[in-house]
């Protein structure tokens, strides 16, 4: 998934598995990988005030598409806090972002974040559609894999 993502051109990537019982304001327990980040952006974003209202990934819950980081923000009613969240990104020197839902069967859902140095109409529905496939496998291989571990430790 690491090359894909890079290949497409994010600066930033992070894949968090979700289980059916995982809260909300648990998200960044679930952090499974991530690349690109800078520390400004880790301090930032693992605060308790922004894990809680963290508009990008909770909507991840309400969704069950690929969506663009900027439809999240709409969901901020606090003007202050969006401004702290895209000034975030824009030290982090992101343009757009996107969140990739992943799912299979049994509820065991993921979330892939992409970060991007480009304005998003410069990404095609092409590319976010391959995305969305790379990371629904990776998913995928993910559980198989944690399957087999918890088979062979549990």
């Amino acid at each position: 998934m690491k090359q894909a993502v890079s290949d497409a051109g994010a600066r930033i990537y992070s894949y968090h598995h979700l289980s059916p019982t995982e809260e909300r304001t648990r998200l960044t327990s679930a952090l499974i990988c991530q690349f690109g980040y800078d520390d400004g952006w880790i301090n930032y974003y693992n605060t308790p005030q922004f894990v809680e209202k963290d508009p990008v990934s909770f909507l991840a819950f309400e969704l069950n598409r690929p969506y663009w980081w900027d439809e999240a923000f709409d969901h901020i009613t606090d003007r202050f806090e969006r401004e702290k969240v895209i000034e975030a990104m824009q030290v982090s020197g992101l343009k757009c972002g996107l969140s990739l839902p992943v799912f299979i069967p049994g509820q065991k859902s993921g979330l892939s974040l992409l970060g991007f140095r480009v304005d998003k109409s410069r990404i095609s529905d092409e590319l976010v559609s391959i995305l969305q496939w790379a990371g629904q496998i990776s998913h995928q291989r993910y559980l198989a894999l944690s399957e087999t571990e918890y088979r062979l430790t549990g």
